[in-house]
């Protein structure tokens, strides 16, 4: 049909700007990016009447306070915990209602009778940005800095009947939080 599905391997080496659902959701040819990235759209339909879920449960934006969706301003969980992600365009099943646009459903990983785990540190900051050539910022580079850190590890607790996945991801920003030509200008850390 009209869906896409990513798994682990998939996962891990698709290209990612934000390492956002956002990010992964663009595998799918009817899925377009729109505002900065962060809203995602399915077959013409308005961002948030995706259903986003994780595990089968729903993580929706309620409110619709999130541009994105999502109930949280960045990921809810880290793209190292994802075992499989899908992409489903108008899935027509009476068990999966409440939304027009797309079904995105991730599973996270889980642990297996051997021990398994990384760690990983990204950062960007103005030193890896070219300075801006067109509007209100030409010329000059305008101060932000992300950094991101974390870990996965799984195993068994008992072999062949229990396991454990933990991951724990930290990200930190420090940016502009108003424009740079203003001299009331602060940074922010979130």
């Amino acid at each position: 049909g009209s869906g896409t599905a990513l798994d682990a391997l998939h996962i891990e080496f698709q290209p990612t700007i934000n390492r956002s659902l956002a990010d992964l959701m663009k595998t799918n040819p009817y899925v377009a990016a729109r505002a900065g990235g962060d809203r995602m759209t399915a077959l013409g339909m308005n961002n948030r009447f995706n259903s986003i879920s994780v595990d089968g449960a729903r993580i929706n934006d309620q409110f619709g306070l999130s541009a994105s969706g999502l109930f949280s301003t960045n990921n809810p969980f880290a793209i190292e915990a994802l075992e499989q992600f899908s992409v489903d365009l108008s899935p027509y099943d009476v068990r999966r209602s409440g939304f027009t646009g797309a079904s995105i459903n991730a599973v996270t990983k889980s642990g297996t009778n051997q021990f398994h785990g990384s760690a990983y540190y990204i950062v960007t900051n103005d030193d890896l940005q070219q300075a801006d050539i067109v509007g209100a910022n030409a010329g000059r580079r305008v101060f932000n800095e992300e950094k991101t850190h974390g870990y996965t590890l799984g195993g068994p607790l008992l072999k062949n009947r229990l396991f454990f996945f933990a991951n724990y991801d930290n990200y930190e920003r420090n940016g502009v939080s108003v424009a740079p030509d203003n001299p009331n200008s602060s940074t922010f850390s979130e």
